[in-house]
């Protein structure tokens, strides 16, 4: 081969490295190229991402502004400033989705782009969405901010007007509630006077029922009065002062029944004085005999007491009883001269409430009267136990003395029985001595003497048992200890005849 080809060769050669170094260059630069495409695009996808959730956030807070303002708008009827306000936040709210329906379509775009440019304008475009929706939330927060301030503004003129008119209304009202409450005073005073007039009852029930409507209306619109501080809009404001003015209405309706309820009763009372009296006068009429009749049951306790005493001389709890009976006797005297009073009081009285405290006065006078029989009665029943116990006990200590008086006087029979008997076996033995003959036949006397103590002694058993009295009893007792006592001397007797024999 010669130079020449072998050049040529050579220079083929590198022709061909430098067309295939050139083509890698364009794989290589295009690869770049894509590779810079597909990071801007990742980059833009992560900014849309974020302008988007930022213009969502605002969008969220525009609406919540809307919502508020409508709440103020409907708490304000009537004031265009809160209405243009409303209207302003709504343009706003539109703004803001405008502005986030765009970055959304700016996703697209992106997706879409060909070129770094074409994905920078992408992403440039969403910001101005933020931008715009950011711009939007300001405007909405301005328009809430002076809405609301006119708002306020408005509440604290309705307020005071109302406070204005109702605490003059609440005067009104306070005055009617005093009005009625001299109306119940009246009433209940005429219905004290006349218990038994039901239609007076009925009239006070009534003035005291519109008594308690009215001061129910009154609290209502005093709480009213409360809750127009606590108010948070112009309507609620309204609603209170509507409450008062009812409050006015009603108390004033009140007032007028109860009114007319205390002159029907006035008119009902003066009718009742007059059969009131007559019925008092019949009342005090019986409550005086009742009593003159528990006067002539005392008087026949006091003799009935005054026997017992008799029978119960060393008795002090009967003489108590006696004497308590006397002070009922007293006590029901100066019931009937109060109760005969009365009929004088009666007659002189003006209201029915007079009649009634002096018929009153006429009943205590007979529960007195009778309060003092009942006593007086029961000492006579207090009395006769006690002296069934006296007459008890005497009977049982009477019993146990006799007893003794007997066995003690069978004692003395017995041994003037022996002495007897002795006496007798040494007259036998002295046949002619008359002195022995004369003791045995004293002794014998003496035994017959005894006997007749022991039997009269025994007779003494039966008539203490038989006994009404104490006095009956001791002397039952008494004879006992006589014969005992002759027992005693019989035997004495008898001794000093054995002793001489």
């Amino acid at each position: 081969m010669t130079a020449a080809q072998t050049s040529a060769e050579t220079a083929g050669q590198t022709a061909s490295d430098a067309k295939d170094a050139a083509d890698q260059d364009v794989t290589d630069a295009q690869a770049k190229s894509d590779a810079n495409l597909a990071a801007a695009k990742t980059a833009a996808d992560t900014a849309l991402d974020q302008n988007i959730a930022n213009i969502t956030d605002d969008v969220s807070a525009i609406q919540d502004i809307v919502d508020e303002l409508q709440t103020l708008a409907d708490n304000n009827p009537g004031d265009t400033d809160i209405a243009d306000k409303l209207a302003d936040a709504q343009a706003q709210l539109t703004t803001a989705n405008d502005a986030l329906t765009d970055a959304q379509n700016q996703k697209t775009a992106v997706a879409d782009a060909t070129t770094l440019a074409d994905v920078q304008t992408a992403v440039d475009a969403g910001q101005t969405d933020e931008d715009a929706a950011q711009t939007a939330l300001e405007n909405a927060q301005s328009d809430q901010t002076a809405a609301q301030a006119k708002s306020d503004s408005n509440l604290d003129d309705a307020q005071q007007a109302a406070k204005d008119a109702i605490t003059q209304d609440l005067a009104t009202i306070t005055d009617n509630v005093a009005a009625i409450q001299a109306d119940v005073a009246a009433l209940e005073q005429i219905a004290a006077d006349n218990p038994t007039n039901q239609l007076i009852q009925d009239k006070l029930a009534d003035a005291q029922q519109q008594l308690t409507d009215a001061q129910t209306a009154q609290t209502n619109a005093e709480q009213a009065l409360d809750a127009v501080t606590q108010a948070t809009t112009p309507a609620e404001v309204a609603a209170q002062e509507k409450i008062v003015t009812e409050a006015v209405t009603s108390t004033t309706g009140n007032k007028d029944q109860a009114d007319q309820d205390l002159a029907d009763a006035k008119d009902l009372a003066g009718a009742d004085l007059a059969a009131d009296q007559t019925a008092a006068q019949t009342a005090v009429t019986n409550q005086i005999d009742q009593i003159t009749a528990n006067i002539d049951q005392i008087n026949k306790d006091i003799a009935t007491l005054t026997d017992i005493a008799a029978k119960n001389p060393e008795d002090t709890e009967i003489a108590d009883k006696l004497a308590d009976a006397k002070t009922q006797l007293a006590t029901a005297e100066t019931a009937l001269t109060t109760a005969e009073n009365q009929k004088d009081a009666i007659a002189a009285a003006t209201t029915p409430a007079e009649v009634a405290t002096a018929q009153s006065s006429a009943e205590q006078a007979g529960d007195t009267a009778q309060t003092a029989q009942d006593t007086a009665d029961q000492d006579v029943v207090d009395s006769q136990t006690k002296s069934d116990a006296n007459l008890a006990a005497a009977k049982t200590a009477a019993d146990t003395a006799l007893d003794q008086n007997i066995a003690n006087i069978t004692a003395d029979v017995a041994a003037i029985q022996d002495i007897v008997t002795d006496l007798t076996t040494v007259a036998a033995n002295n046949p002619t001595d008359t002195s022995i003959a004369d003791k045995l036949a004293d002794a014998q006397q003496q035994l017959a003497t005894a006997e007749t103590a022991l039997t009269d002694a025994q007779n003494q058993k039966t008539a203490a048992d038989q006994a009404t009295t104490l006095a009956d009893v001791q002397t039952a007792v008494d004879a006992g200890q006589t014969d005992e006592n002759a027992a005693q001397t019989a035997l004495e007797k008898a001794q000093a005849d054995q002793t001489t024999a």
